[in-house]
């Protein structure tokens, strides 16, 4: 790796990063600054691809076959083919805090004399063959706010406000989850035969099997104790059967 990079490189500071296994785990693919390399698993020689990557930004989501584009912008999913540069919209009915497949973090805090901003990143998951990808939609509407007073800001003499969205036990002001599965092809959704649930219930993505034919959701009781397995028809969005397992902690 040195020889290939020119620059001396340390074992435990690997300077890689989008590690991936590839061509059934037989090579690594990594990507350093623009450009991509890949490492053979045989004899661990290393070679530069000849395109130069370019950095996905955090609204974008590239299929497996690197054919489709979804990103989520103005609180909705659009879709661009690679090939033609084409985009349209997958969906249109998306609006502020009751969007499509943009997390909010757990630590994300606000600074309430500015107020919050816009700036989505994407969180779809591609079935293997890149036919389909699993979204949500998130009704963040009633989520309650809690408050921090910075007493000493970093400029000037007035306490500084700061908020963060969580609910408090007992509360029914949750932020809401919904499943569905997009076509890219069709460019149609599916929405999942599911009642809307806490957000905090889904720590798990769905699960794409069979190269995408069968899709998984799992879904936390309270507590965590357990969590109910969803199996879903991509087809129609409706489950199929539903499983209880315990959680293990191990």
């Amino acid at each position: 790796m040195q020889k290939k990079l020119n620059k001396k490189v340390l074992p435990d500071s690997l300077p890689l990063s989008e590690f991936e296994f590839v061509n059934q785990r037989t090579r690594i693919e990594f990507s350093l600054d623009t450009l991509k390399y890949t490492i053979s698993l045989k004899d661990y020689s290393i070679k530069k691809e000849k395109k130069e990557t370019k950095k996905q930004a955090k609204n974008e989501s590239l299929s497996p076959d690197g054919k489709w584009l979804v990103s989520v912008k103005n609180f909705n999913l659009f879709l661009k083919s690679v090939e033609t540069g084409n985009e349209v919209a997958l969906t249109t009915d998306g609006i502020e805090k009751y969007e499509y497949s943009t997390p909010v973090s757990w630590y994300k805090i606000v600074d309430e004399s500015k107020g919050d901003t816009y700036d989505p990143e994407i969180d779809i998951n591609w079935s293997p063959d890149s036919k389909k990808f699993a979204a949500y939609k998130l009704d963040r509407r009633n989520e309650g706010k809690l408050y921090m007073y910075q007493s000493l800001p970093d400029s000037g003499y007035k306490a500084k406000i700061w908020s963060y969205e969580r609910t408090l036990p007992g509360e029914k002001t949750a932020t809401t989850i919904e499943h569905f599965i997009f076509d890219v092809e069709k460019k149609s959704q599916v929405r999942i035969d599911l009642e809307k649930y806490a957000d905090f219930l889904n720590w798990y993505p769905p699960k794409w099997l069979d190269n995408g034919k069968k899709l998984f959701i799992r879904k936390f009781t309270r507590g965590y104790k357990e969590y109910e397995l969803f199996a879903v028809d991509i087809a129609t969005g409706k489950v199929k059967n539903s499983y209880m397992t315990a959680q293990n902690h191990d």
